[in-house]
């Protein structure tokens, strides 16, 4: 029996759910060949309270946006979120549930493959979808916690349960993922599946380590596992593969050796057993032939078997690792790069992105890479350049001068408006998802950047939906929702952030909810912020978005008096936060600084007021506020004079 529970009149928003946990439960009962063994699946849509989901055996637990769809309302993507997030918790019920963790050190064993689980059978049953392009993404960010000297192992030892919580981070859930994709393509897809089979079967209603796991791997597989698996799951880090090539007798010789990429200096020395792909693209973006290899040793020789065409390591970004190209190879990717597959392209500039902030490559690389995106479609390739733009636009806001400020904002929005312009404002008729997600972003990131046009048009589609008294959210398109709201939030004057704030409270549709107070959150008036944070310290928010508003006042330029807000009023703007969500306020308050002066504040506040279970997630924000202080001193200079010159 399965069944999706809503509020009375949301039962139809419940269909999409509905079908795809049944999918999914045919699925896993095949892969697993254990059945699932209970007689019902609920899986219950509640209206507020928290945000996530929580996969209690039989009784799964949503924040109703997780899991409510609406064709007519919901945004770009949300169809493709509401598959992931069910089968993600459905995963539970036999990584979990069915075969449960013995400790918390093995809580990867739950949420990694969770999260690996719910991308590979989402893309089976969507195969259209770009369910692995847009987990890249978080992957990204996981590796960029991961080159840092304070980040934690997949398999980390607990010691005390209250230290759990900051178990729940990127490294578990996608550092995990990425290892057990790499992992089954090495192992083979057969005797992988094979292992968990034999793991499931040994252990149904029982308690497991991480050694249980590789012993049936192993034992599936004739591989050595435990010795390949070690080293990516209890150490932290992550590698650098450098890559030279060159044509000998109709052959391409290629070189390849790692260390550990890092942003710290005095990071100690690792070395990984790293499953490598390598490959040659054509001109026209064919891939003409691949190559798998284990690379054991600090250096290595490997032949592919013709020279022509472009030599790319890493093939779709699969791998854990980034990598360093020679100049002749990455002035070859460049020139071919619109041609490859997106998920080379955004590999390419999430890697280069990745070495500008450890100090390993020079700004203007990457900043030549986002110029060239002009032409780009893919959402998830524009994220990555999204989150770039928004954390060095933080830091020219923060720290340059006032000509700087404004040749960055006019170059920047120049690139994204141009590919706005290709999209258009307002949504076509029968444009895919894609489309619509990037014009979403692509607004919401002019915005930010203060580009008149874009801003005077968003007010006028806000304008025609209804005066202050009668606005009519329907009236505008799903698909654009978040970035007119948070254009018109950023922009507000005070009656325009009185009407975002009576819209919000008076929301019944909980999507619609969260944009409005996140628009009323990013208010760029100093007046209007401190107006932010008078209702965090209230109850008139929901419980899962009240505190949150301060992240949008720091966000939106007002760093300090959001920091101020939390060490004076902790008490009341906390009081209605899971310890889950306590350990991220402060370090998503301070993130995107680049004074130095903010990280040893955070550290001492944290230790005491969280203790020691507090300090995880505070010392990797400890750690990007002295990468982005580096960028201040080393990057910033470069950026001006890029900024100041003609386009």
């Amino acid at each position: 029996l399965i069944r999706i529970h809503t509020l009375p009149g949301r039962s139809a928003e419940g269909r999409l759910a509905l079908g795809a946990t049944r999918q999914v439960l045919r699925e896993f009962t095949a892969y697993f060949a254990q059945p699932y063994p209970l007689p019902k699946l609920d899986q219950i849509a509640l209206p507020g309270g928290f945000g996530g989901a929580m996969e209690n055996w039989g009784a799964i637990a949503y924040n109703e946006r997780l899991l409510l769809y609406d064709p007519a309302t919901s945004p770009a993507g949300r169809r493709l979120t509401v598959w992931n997030i069910v089968a993600h918790e459905v995963a539970h019920q036999w990584f979990g549930n069915l075969v449960t963790m013995a400790w918390w050190d093995n809580l990867w064993l739950n949420e990694g493959f969770a999260t690996w689980m719910e991308r590979r059978t989402a893309q089976r049953f969507n195969p259209d979808e770009p369910v692995w392009l847009r987990g890249a993404v978080w992957v990204d960010r996981a590796m960029q916690t991961d080159a840092s000297v304070s980040a934690l192992p997949v398999w980390r030892r607990i010691d005390d349960d209250r230290a759990v919580f900051s178990s729940f981070d990127e490294i578990t859930y996608e550092k995990g993922m990425a290892f057990i994709r790499m992992l089954e393509a090495w192992v083979g897809e057969a005797p992988f599946r094979d292992g968990l089979r034999r793991y499931m079967a040994a252990h149904a209603m029982g308690n497991t380590t991480t050694a249980d796991l590789w012993h049936h791997l192993e034992a599936a597989s004739g591989k050595p596992v435990a010795h390949i698996a070690d080293a990516w799951v209890r150490r932290s880090g992550l590698p650098l593969v450098s890559v030279q090539s060159r044509c000998e007798r109709g052959r391409l010789r290629v070189t390849l050796a790692q260390q550990r990429f890092s942003v710290d200096a005095d990071a100690e020395p690792r070395r990984w057993p790293i499953p490598l792909t390598l490959g040659r693209y054509a001109a026209d973006g064919r891939l003409l032939e691949r190559r798998s290899v284990l690379m054991h040793q600090a250096r290595g020789v490997y032949a592919l078997a013709g020279c022509a065409g472009t030599l790319k390591a890493n093939l779709e970004g699969s791998g854990y690792y980034r990598v360093r190209y020679g100049a002749e190879q990455a002035a070859a990717l460049q020139r071919v790069a619109a041609r490859l597959p997106a998920s080379e392209r955004l590999n390419l500039l999430a890697d280069t992105w990745a070495q500008v902030l450890a100090g390993q490559a020079p700004l203007d690389a990457w900043l030549r890479r986002v110029e060239s995106l002009r032409g780009e479609a893919s959402p998830e390739v524009w994220g990555i350049a999204l989150d770039g733009i928004a954390r060095l636009g933080g830091l020219v806001e923060a720290h340059a001068d006032a000509a700087a400020q404004a040749g960055w904002r006019s170059r920047i929005a120049g690139v994204l408006a141009m590919r706005l312009g290709t999209l258009g404002l307002q949504p076509r008729t029968g444009e895919g998802d894609a489309d619509a997600e990037l014009r979403d972003r692509l607004v919401g990131m002019l915005g930010r950047l203060d580009h008149a046009p874009t801003v005077s048009a968003v007010q006028a589609l806000w304008r025609q939906a209804g005066p202050a008294a009668a606005t009519d959210l329907a009236a505008l398109p799903p698909t654009l929702l978040a970035g007119i709201t948070g254009v018109v939030g950023r922009h507000a004057d005070a009656p325009t952030f009185e009407q975002l704030r009576r819209l919000a409270r008076n929301e019944a549709l909980p999507e619609r909810r969260r944009l409005l107070w996140a628009a009323v959150g990013a208010a760029r008036d100093p007046a209007l912020a401190q107006q932010t944070i008078a209702i965090a310290r209230t109850e008139e928010a929901p419980a899962e978005e009240s505190a949150w508003l301060l992240t949008g006042v720091a966000e939106a330029g007002h760093r300090g008096l959001a920091w101020q807000a939390l060490q004076q009023h902790r008490a009341e703007v906390t009081r209605r936060m899971s310890p889950l969500e306590l350990g991220h306020l402060a370090p998503s308050l301070l993130r995107g600084s680049g004074d130095s002066r903010y990280a040893a504040e955070l550290l001492r506040w944290t230790e005491h007021e969280l203790g020691a279970a507090g300090l995880p997630q505070a010392r990797k924000t400890a750690d990007a506020i002295g990468v982005n202080a580096r960028l201040v001193r080393d990057a910033l200079p470069l950026l001006r004079r890029w900024a100041l010159a003609p386009p």
